[in-house]
């Protein structure tokens, strides 16, 4: 389980990373309210977030079945 909380940590970083660089090489004009702007860069983390995480764990479930599928223990001792 501390191998999820980490590596989703690092993905929150990655994704809050991603979403202030994003934020900056926009190409529309910034709006005056910095709640508008915040709300902009929040939006885009989480989305972010939400997208690299479902791959992460997508990824996580496929390795894990394919483990299973893979143990000795698991095979058929009666043949």
């Amino acid at each position: 389980m501390n191998k999820h909380k980490r590596n989703i940590k690092i993905t929150a970083l990655l994704a809050s990373f991603m979403g202030i660089i994003g934020f900056y090489l926009d190409g529309n004009v910034k709006e005056e309210s910095i709640f508008a702007n915040v709300f902009e860069i929040l939006m885009m983390t989480s989305i972010l977030f939400l997208v690299f995480s479902s791959v992460y764990f997508i990824i996580n479930f496929v390795f894990s079945l394919d483990n299973k599928a893979n143990d000795p223990i698991n095979e058929d001792i009666s043949q």
